[in-house]
């Protein structure tokens, strides 16, 4: 059996930083950090999840949610 484990503490690019919204920002700031830019670059992660920011499961979905723009822009083609 193997386990697999990020040192994120340690990486010299993050520090172990984590992502938090400011004092005033909104749901709509959320979404609006997981637009596309010009149907090539897109973002995913749990602060681009307004239900389940700051969570895993955020992660999840939104990576889930931009597989699903890519499979309808191929589709689309």
């Amino acid at each position: 059996m193997e386990a697999f484990y990020s040192r994120w503490g340690t990486d010299p690019y993050s520090l172990g930083s984590y992502t938090y919204m400011r004092a005033g920002a909104t749901e709509q700031d959320m979404r609006t950090l997981a637009e596309p830019v010009a149907d090539k670059l897109l973002f995913a992660g749990e602060a681009t999840h307004a239900d389940y920011y700051g969570y895993a499961h955020g992660a999840l979905l939104s990576g889930r949610r931009e597989a699903s723009r890519i499979i309808d822009w191929m589709n689309a083609k």
